[in-house]
């Protein structure tokens, strides 16, 4: 960044001010062949190196810090990640105890439709015996009806044919009564006569 590139350019002039070469800053060595170094040297060269060394702990604390922002993002998408499992769970328990649901509606549904369809059959077959049942028993109470009259037609003609019989014969008994009082009551005045007639003759 321009940070990090302002550090770079100020170390490079440090080095360029002090022996020409960046080992003579760091090292050390290369001043020490060449001579005795000025202060001025000296404190560019302090300078170099604390700047060299802020810039690697800027870099290192840099690392550190995106160590733990990625650490960080890692444990926060591992925690969006199970949240997200777990909520794909939860999703997958409620559709699946909806689907469930509806199933069970479904089936409860056609369930009710058969015991419907079943007890709509049930009852035209219980009408249909009912009304059987009851043509039969009007038609055996109707055949019993002109049984019955039938037979109170024979009763009644044979109790009419009895009377007939009956009165005919006490006709023909009072006929034959008459006819013996009749008969009686002439020879009782045959003899009547007959007795006068004598009775006359004995006084004459």
């Amino acid at each position: 960044d321009f940070h990090t590139y302002t550090q770079r350019k100020m170390a490079a002039s440090l080095y360029d001010s002090g022996n020409g070469s960046p080992d003579g800053l760091l090292g050390g060595a290369s001043g020490s062949r060449a001579g005795p170094q000025s202060p001025s040297k000296l404190r560019i060269r302090q300078l170099s190196e604390k700047l060299v060394g802020l810039h690697q702990g800027l870099e290192d604390e840099k690392q550190t810090r995106r160590e733990a922002i990625e650490t960080k993002l890692k444990v926060l998408d591992e925690k969006l990640n199970r949240t997200q499992i777990s909520e794909e769970t939860k999703f997958k328990l409620l559709k699946d105890q909806i689907q469930k649901l509806q199933e069970g509606l479904a089936t409860e549904r056609i369930a009710r439709e058969i015991l419907d369809e079943r007890k709509t059959k049930e009852l035209k077959l219980v009408e249909s015996s009912l009304s059987l049942d009851l043509n039969v028993e009007k038609q055996a109470r109707k055949d019993a009806e002109a049984k019955l009259t039938k037979q109170i037609d024979e009763k009644c003609f044979a109790i009419r044919l009895d009377l007939a019989k009956e009165k005919k014969l006490r006709e023909e008994a009072e006929e034959r009564t008459a006819k013996e009082m009749s008969d009686e009551i002439g020879r009782l005045h045959e003899n009547l006569g007959s007795e006068k007639r004598i009775r006359e003759d004995k006084f004459d």
